[in-house]
């Protein structure tokens, strides 16, 4: 991993005793220190970012040791962090607290990288023939047109050679794009009234060619991608054709690659008084070269370029090349931009076929899991994928049909005729859940003709995570058990990491691949065959999750698989079946144990996510000069007082934490004790009420306490025996009528003298008012 990307790098260094640790990001390294060496305390003067001149060896002089340019946050020793921003004041010019990149958000255009200076930036274009200016804000391949068919073309003619000024494709270097998923194809031809001529076009899929003459010579200047590259994937293909006097090169970029090819030719061409009809022998003297008429004497001067096909019958113009069917766009001649739109705009010849724009369903990318997206230029917005290698299918390489299985289910599927072939093909994808101490078998093709009993392909899981593929084949490796073993200790590989693996495993007459993961594995001679084995001919070719007890001697050591099995496809001369779609679709040639459920596996592993510091920060690539490692140095020098601060209790955070939490806990105590006084209140508010309602007499003057048997009778008065209420000196005892009527009764002899009284009492209240009756 690189160090000067511009992302954040951890770097540990930990000594203790005689041996130091070098930590960076995820890889470690520990050095043994000789046990003469004192190390000592290390407490003098620490410098980050540069070494002061006064301290520089001479080795670094030599070496050219520079100061970083960049950012360092997160400083701690001895486990304690070092606040910077204290150091920030006292540093030289050029160190400011934080850090912030000139590159986030990114301000370059199309795709450009942005170079982090720290204050500054620099864009640098993703192509640097089409994109120009400060932000690579200028793209020529804007200007763009699109070929939908095999015939279709832009003609461009003029009698007026001057007019072409520095416009000339046959005299001057020129730039040019094109994106298409045809094999081979047209892309440009010009030629002039005297047989000068170039010729590009894709020749094959890795393979683009550059025909011109050099004088009476034909030359040719051949492009070819290696490692796999191709140009006929949709992608942008940019060609830069360079020509001198001396020689002509031709340059491609196609997905930051850079392939080139390059003859000493240039320019040279006829002039009128070399004139000839058949210059180079023939009108055709090579079959690619497109033909034209060569007319017995020198016509009137013109030049004639077609873009994309050269098929034309009205001027009696042929070519053995069929025309692409794609976008060409972004043409460059010499300094000019010449505008592919205004030509198609304003062509007096016909531009059927031809769209404006280069729009593709497929820069959307809508196949997914590395399917290969596919135009249709016939459509707008039309597009296959390749599913082939994804281990997914469907329309976008997204739809998959898969079972899970528990260790106590398999699917057997019965055939016509036996999966094992001279020529057969097996892809599946799993993903295993459970790591067992005995191997599993996951998936089992074997051999129903009585002649290859013996023949069998198996897949199976290793306690230790490895996956092992082995074959037993009457026509391949004669006496031998071939394969491979993908082994978590000598491949970035574990079976039990809980992501999806694909399988394929193929054999033609040239003999066995097996790719896992899309690497292909080679496959080895693993043991000898034991040919005393018990095997039962039955005409079940393919088991999936495991095997029924008896059906093969060597298989007695596996135990059935935990996990999930998806997108099984076998694949022989006469047929292609998908084993797990059949049985869904409940097809009587399946048998199975236990039913293994329907569900779907697990996503292939994302790309690794490498360490960072605390708070993710997303900063552009930095291109810089390699390190310069140079061995370390012990030197001695005075030390320096720092104040003895301490970062990490002297900030204004260590007094306001305990501040606010002394506060709450304040609070919440008065609002406690306030709760229980008033509760308390109220408990004896209600004593004192309930007293107070004891202690109110029932009847006037009378109270139960006064010793007195006394029994008052009740009875009405009436509205006339009312008088009004005069101010008068209160009575005694006040009496409270009820309007009641009254109560038949045997009056005692006490209760007659009560009642005599009561009548006097009443009778005075008649003969004078009160003038006033205070209430309670």
């Amino acid at each position: 991993r690189p160090l000067n990307t511009g992302s954040w790098q951890q770097l540990l260094v930990d000594i203790y005793d005689h041996q130091l640790r070098l930590v960076v990001n995820s890889d470690e390294d520990l050095i043994d220190i000789e046990k003469d060496v004192n190390l000592g305390v290390l407490d003098g003067s620490m410098f980050l970012g540069a070494i002061p001149p006064q301290f520089l060896t001479e080795e670094d002089k030599k070496d050219g040791l520079e100061g970083l340019v960049g950012c360092i946050r997160g400083l701690a020793l001895n486990d304690e962090l070092v606040d910077l921003k204290a150091f920030v004041r006292a540093s030289a010019h050029g160190v400011s607290s934080g850090c912030t990149p000139s590159c986030e958000p990114n301000p370059c255009k199309n795709g450009a990288l942005c170079t982090e200076n720290w204050g500054s930036y620099e864009c640098v274009c993703k192509n640097p023939f089409a994109h120009s200016g400060r932000h690579c804000e200028i793209n020529i391949n804007e200007d763009a047109l699109t070929f939908t068919t095999l015939e279709s073309k832009l003609k461009y003619f003029t009698n007026d050679i001057n007019k072409l000024g520095e416009n000339n494709l046959l005299t001057k270097s020129f730039l040019i794009n094109f994106r298409t998923y045809s094999k081979t194809g047209l892309i440009l031809f010009a030629y002039d009234s005297l047989h000068n001529f170039i010729q590009l076009y894709l020749a094959q899929e890795n393979e683009v060619v550059f025909l011109f003459n050099y004088g009476y010579e034909i030359k040719r200047v051949m492009v070819t991608a290696d490692s796999g590259v191709v140009f006929n994937k949709g992608q942008s293909v940019q060609l830069s054709v360079e020509r001198t006097s001396s020689s002509t090169s031709m340059r491609i970029l196609t997905n930051g690659v850079f392939f080139n090819a390059s003859v000493d030719a240039g320019v040279r061409l006829f002039q009128d008084n070399e004139y000839q009809q058949l210059p180079f022998g023939s009108s055709q003297p090579l079959p690619e070269i497109v033909r034209y008429p060569h007319s017995p004497t020198k016509p009137m001067n013109f030049f004639q370029v077609y873009l994309g096909s050269a098929n034309d019958i009205q001027y009696d113009v042929h070519s053995s090349i069929p025309g692409i069917e794609g976008c060409i766009r972004g043409l460059k001649i010499g300094s000019s931009f010449v505008s592919l739109t205004d030509f198609y705009l304003n062509s007096t010849y016909p531009v059927d076929g031809i769209k404006m724009n280069c729009t593709m369903a497929c820069d959307h990318h809508p196949c997914l899991n590395n399917g290969i997206c596919t135009e249709d230029f016939h459509y707008f917005n039309n597009f296959q994928c390749d599913c082939v290698g994804t281990s997914y299918t469907g329309p976008t390489c997204s739809a998959e049909t898969a079972y899970t299985f528990s260790g106590r289910q398999w699917i057997s599927q019965d055939s016509a005729t036996s999966p094992i072939k001279k020529d057969f093909r097996f892809e599946m994808a799993f993903s295993a859940s459970t790591r067992h101490s005995r191997p599993q078998l996951v998936a089992l093709l074997r051999s129903t003709d009585l002649q290859t009993a013996h023949d069998y392909f198996l897949v199976s899981i290793e306690p230790n995570g490895s996956l092992l593929m082995e074959t037993q084949l009457s026509d391949l490796g004669k006496g031998m058990i071939l394969g491979t073993e993908v082994d978590p200790s000598a491949h970035n590989f574990n079976a039990f990491d809980g992501y999806r693996h694909f399988v394929i495993a193929e054999k033609s007459r040239h003999g066995m691949t097996i790719k896992v993961d899309g690497e292909e594995r080679d496959v080895l001679q693993l043991r000898n065959i034991v040919s005393e084995t018990n095997v039962k001919t039955t005409p079940t070719g393919l088991y999936l999750g495991g095997v029924e007890a008896g059906i093969d001697d060597r298989l007695g050591r596996y135990d059935n698989f935990h996990g999930c099995i998806s997108n099984v496809k076998i694949r022989t001369p006469e047929i292609e079946v998908m084993p797990l779609q059949q049985y869904g679709d409940n097809d009587l040639h399946f048998r199975t144990s236990g039913v293994p459920g329907y569900g779907s596996c697990a996503k292939f592993a994302a790309a690794g996510v490498l360490m960072a510091h605390g708070h993710d920060l997303n900063v552009s690539g930095v291109m810089g000069e390699e390190w310069a490692f140079r061995a370390a140095q012990r030197l001695v020098y005075q030390h320096q007082f720092v104040p003895a601060t301490h970062p990490e209790r002297n900030t204004p955070m260590d007094n306001v934490v305990p501040a606010v939490a002394g506060a709450i806990f304040l609070v919440c105590t008065i609002i406690v004790i306030a709760l229980v006084l008033k509760a308390h209140r109220k408990r004896k508010e209600r004593k004192e009420l309930r007293d107070a309602e004891e202690s109110v007499p029932l009847f006037n003057g009378g109270s139960s306490s006064d010793g007195r048997d006394k029994k008052e009778k009740i009875f009405t008065v009436s509205e006339k025996e009312m008088m009004p209420l005069n101010s008068k000196t209160e009575p005694d005892d006040v009496i409270q009528v009820a309007n009641a009527t009254p109560v038949a009764n045997v009056e005692t002899k006490n209760e007659a003298k009560q009642k005599e009284a009561l009548e006097k009492d009443v009778g005075a209240a008649k003969q004078e008012p009160l003038d006033a009756v205070k209430p309670f």
